[in-house]
């Protein structure tokens, strides 16, 4: 008896649940998926075959590039790559404002369809840096970031060094240990490329044995690694502009702190 009234309640709370089930507005949203290589890439519906198939080339080519930014052969890892169309669904699927996140633990990258306005290239080299050099340490977020940012670009057509010489004239330099505790308490036009300046620096002068050493032991590590401080890097790089740029630079301000947003 007891088992029958058991089943009896359970019976009739799926019963329940059905019937409210009907009254619900139900809606169908349709994701289009394949996998090519080691990725899999997911798209909305309404992103045509062409498009799909262009989105899909062009990662592959920001894969070569990456690669070759970073020094290395192949990257194989398996990930997810979804594409959305718009911010709200970024954050929707991710808690986070902005164009695309990188998810290394859940193997993971969200990024927008347009593709003038996508940071893919930018979120995959997150992707592949943490795969392929490892993770960094805390207080080498900026290289994270400003290797990305090498990648991915930073929306003007300014070169790097056009862009940290301003920031010298102009009082805006960030210093290198500030970067590295408190990236995030500052402008991310500012951090974003002033790290990708000194990320492509250290890079071209010292070599990436030094700068993925870097990388995994933190800023802590620096002189150990270089043989000088970061103090001396720093005046080095002042000295170093002042016979580049004798004279200011004319810079529109205003309208590069709009940045890719």
């Amino acid at each position: 008896m007891i088992k029958k009234a058991i089943f009896s309640i359970i019976l009739f709370v799926v019963v329940v649940n059905m019937l409210k089930g009907q009254n619900y507005d139900w809606k169908q949203q349709t994701i289009n998926y394949v996998k090519v290589d080691s990725i899999t890439y997911y798209f909305p519906s309404n992103i045509s075959i062409e498009d799909r198939v262009k989105i899909i080339d062009d990662c592959k080519k920001d894969i070569k590039a990456n690669l070759m930014i970073l020094n290395e052969k192949e990257y194989n890892k398996a990930i997810d790559v979804v594409f959305v169309n718009t911010r709200k669904e970024i954050l929707r699927y991710t808690g986070q404002q902005g164009r695309g996140v990188a998810y290394y633990y859940r193997n993971a990258v969200f990024s927008l369809t347009n593709q003038n306005d996508s940071p893919i290239k930018h979120e995959m080299m997150h992707m592949m840096s943490a795969e392929l050099w490892g993770i960094p340490a805390n207080s080498s977020l900026w290289i994270y970031e400003g290797i990305a940012t090498l990648s991915g670009g930073y929306c003007s057509n300014y070169t790097l060094d056009e862009v940290y010489q301003y920031y010298l004239q102009s009082g805006k330099v960030i210093g290198i240990d500030s970067l590295a505790h408190n990236f995030r308490n500052y402008n991310d036009v500012i951090t974003y490329t002033e790290s990708a300046f000194l990320t492509k620096y250290l890079m071209d002068n010292y070599g990436y044995d030094k700068l993925k050493k870097l990388w995994a032991k933190g800023l802590e590590s620096f002189k150990e690694i270089y043989g000088f401080s970061v103090n001396g890097l720093e005046e080095k790089l002042v000295s170093e502009f002042k016979i580049k740029y004798p004279k200011k630079i004319a810079f529109d301000w205003e309208e590069f702190n709009k940045g890719c947003n």
